[in-house]
């Protein structure tokens, strides 16, 4: 219900320039463009020091730099009055200018379009959480959502990327723990390999090795038989040293 007022200089043209560090470090990249800005558009002086696997985020979208030199995911565009978090993979710093398109902007080919991605029709959003780790999944079944313990941290919808469903899932939360994942009915799902827990900033799964969620719930479960403690797990029964137990069911 309060009005803020800021005061100050309006930042020139030459002015609109932010340095970025490279080697894996997290970034804080505000909008500085005048409008809606296509993300290829928006990180044009960019490319010529992408690396495959850069990453920019934002509260509950994002986009990964292929190894085809093309910016996919769910983020398809910068906003003014947005924030972002851009993880650069290569070594060094570099500088990275905001070309308004009322200036003369330099322009690339097609080749850096981010055409074929889908728009940014957010599913979920948790603005109480201050942070986020993002992951690329395939999914067995329709929709994607994530849990930690019975909280609600994600939901994701499908894009297609080169002829492959993925699902750019960010998982919004400051609790810890592992990772729950159902289908938009509420299918378990299992991540194949091994199990994924939250850390802010962490990422999971890439555009040519994504996590793979298959149907079902294979973790493992106790039980109490004969006043022993039994656990199974994958159909097989183990006692609580580890060892397996003759009988299956």
């Amino acid at each position: 219900g309060n009005t803020l007022r800021l005061n100050g200089d309006k930042l020139s043209e030459a002015g609109k320039q932010i340095t970025l560090r490279g080697d894996g470090l997290w970034n804080v990249l505000p909008c500085l463009f005048d409008r809606i800005t296509p993300i290829a558009e928006a990180l044009t002086d960019y490319y010529d020091h992408a690396s495959a696997g850069d990453i920019i985020k934002s509260h509950d979208h994002f986009a990964v730099f292929s190894t085809d030199k093309h910016w996919k995911g769910d983020l398809t565009a910068l906003r003014p009055g947005e924030g972002y978090l851009f993880r650069r993979l290569g070594n060094g710093s570099v500088n990275l200018r905001f070309y308004n398109r009322s200036s003369n902007a330099p322009r690339r080919s097609s080749s850096v379009s981010d055409s074929g991605l889908s728009g940014e029709a957010t599913q979920y959003t948790n603005t109480n959480a201050a942070t986020n780790m993002t992951m690329i999944a395939t999914v067995e079944g329709e929709g994607l959502k994530a849990y930690i313990g019975e909280q609600l941290v994600g939901v994701a919808s499908p894009v297609t990327v080169d002829n492959q469903v993925l699902y750019f899932l960010t998982v919004q939360s400051d609790s810890h723990g592992e990772l729950r994942f159902t289908t938009a009915d509420d299918q378990p799902l299992t991540v194949v390999g091994e199990t994924i827990r939250y850390a802010a900033d962490s990422h999971a799964g890439t555009l040519n090795a994504p996590v793979q969620l298959v149907a079902g719930d294979n973790r493992p479960c106790k039980i109490i038989e004969n006043d022993h403690v039994v656990i199974i797990r994958n159909g097989e029964r183990y006692d609580v040293t580890g060892v397996r137990l003759n009988e299956t069911r």
